[in-house]
């Protein structure tokens, strides 16, 4: 079973997006902050690392390069509300994979997974 790990702060959302994931045969390890996200990704392996842009007094591209110093090979996936551009414009090239929009169901968590189970094989070379 593949690991999925969750960072967020929204419980509602947390926990929609850990039934969902649990459905689609995802064991989720949720994550209560920046720190804790990061000390779990050096111990653990996971297919898709999601987490929330809104978080109070997170730095996305500090985030990001936090776990990329670890781990390049897990996709990173970051919820979001509003279009895609204006994240394109605001974290560029930041190693975000994938956008997941607000409000989410079953089928857009699906495609997500799928496409991180994809990407997660290509990068580590186990196609």
């Amino acid at each position: 079973m593949e690991e999925v790990l969750l960072f967020d702060n929204h419980s509602g959302e947390t926990k929609l997006l850990e039934e969902i994931l649990i459905r689609l045969g995802c064991r989720v390890t949720l994550a209560d902050s920046a720190h804790d996200c990061v000390e779990k990704i050096k111990n653990a392996s996971y297919v898709l690392v999601i987490f929330d842009h809104s978080i109070p007094g997170l730095d996305v591209p500090d985030f990001v390069a936090k776990i990329e110093e670890i781990d390049l090979t897990t996709p990173l996936a970051m919820m979001v509300t509003f279009s895609s551009r204006f994240y394109e414009e605001k974290y560029g090239c930041s190693g975000i994979d994938f956008l997941i929009f607000k409000p989410f169901g079953f089928s857009q968590v699906l495609g997500l997974v799928a496409a991180a189970r994809k990407l997660a094989r290509r990068l580590r070379g186990t196609y």
